[in-house]
Parts: C-alpha cells; structure tokens; sequence
C-alpha cells in the first residue's frame, strides 16, 4: 500500500496521519502546502511543495489538511484514515 498526503506545517492531524502510516508500515508521499516555498534543500526524498489551489483541483471539496489518498483512492482527512482502517479491522 502507498499513501499520498497533503500537508501544511505544525498541523497535528498531519503529523498523526504520518505517524499512523509510519506505524503500518505504509509508504507516502508528502505533498507540503506551504508559502512561501520551502527551499528544495529543506525537503525530504518523499517530500514535495504544492499549492492550496493544486490540491483543490483534485479535491475541490478539500476544506482541511491532511488530505489522503491510498493506492489512487481518496480517502479524506485523519479521522477519515482512521475509520478507513477501523473499518477494515486493522
């Protein structure tokens, strides 16, 4: 399974949504929504800068970070990750 996840610094349900991936051994990227832009340094290998305007073309309903998407398929935020993974008994 591979996780895609838009991001904004100092969120905490980022943060918990990234653990979470971490802890399941699932492999994301992160895509940081953040101005100005961040120096290509400071980003990770499995990091990237986008825009709000980006992520709203793919999500147009998208009103809060993070936003999930798992093997292509969007599942919303964290508490929608969480009850992703309730629902399935994991």
């Amino acid at each position: 399974m591979h996780a895609v996840i838009y991001t904004k610094d100092n969120c905490p349900f980022c943060t918990r949504a990234k653990a979470l991936f971490d802890k399941k051994g699932i492999t994301y990227d992160e895509k940081i929504i953040a101005l100005p832009k961040p120096d290509a340094r400071t980003l990770k290998e499995n990091q990237a800068w986008t825009t709000r305007e980006a992520l709203l073309e793919i999500a147009p309903a998208a009103k809060t970070v993070p936003q999930i998407w798992l093997d292509g398929q969007h599942i919303g935020g964290h508490d929608d990750l969480v009850k992703y993974f309730a629902d399935r008994g994991e």
